[in-house]
């Protein structure tokens, strides 16, 4: 799975030992945590460290993430939600990317998506 397609990233300090917290490719806050939800994320961590270390996230671009619920088409609009994980948005969330794999996703699934967290959308999606 090819993951590193025009990301760009963001270096941060982690308040919380995200190597215990298995966080590698969840969404991550600009304080360095796991993020509840899309307005508080800054992006997928890339690189996991302990408390106080720092932290590799992506913001734009392709990257592998963990999927919270099944996203059954690929393309669908992804927002943030508990623990990190990316499920499907809804009609009126914010939106920070899309599935980009061939093939849907089942929850728990690492999957490739293209996420954008400087600019939230809005998805129109039944």
């Amino acid at each position: 799975m090819t993951t590193s397609i025009n990301q760009s990233r963001l270096q941060l300090i982690a308040s919380q030992d995200l190597i215990a917290n298995a966080a590698q490719f969840k969404a991550v806050t600009f304080a360095g945590a796991v993020a509840a939800t899309t307005v508080s994320a800054a992006g997928i961590l890339w690189q996991a460290n302990v408390l106080s270390f720092g932290i590799a996230a992506i913001y734009s671009g392709i990257t592998k993430a963990i999927v919270g619920a099944a996203v059954g088409t690929p393309g669908y609009p992804l927002k943030v939600t508990t623990s990190g994980f990316l499920i499907a948005a809804s009609s009126g969330d914010m939106a920070i990317g899309r599935l980009a794999s061939e093939t849907a996703a089942a929850s728990g699934d690492l999957a490739r998506v293209m996420v954008d967290f400087s600019n939230f959308g809005y998805s129109t999606s039944a």
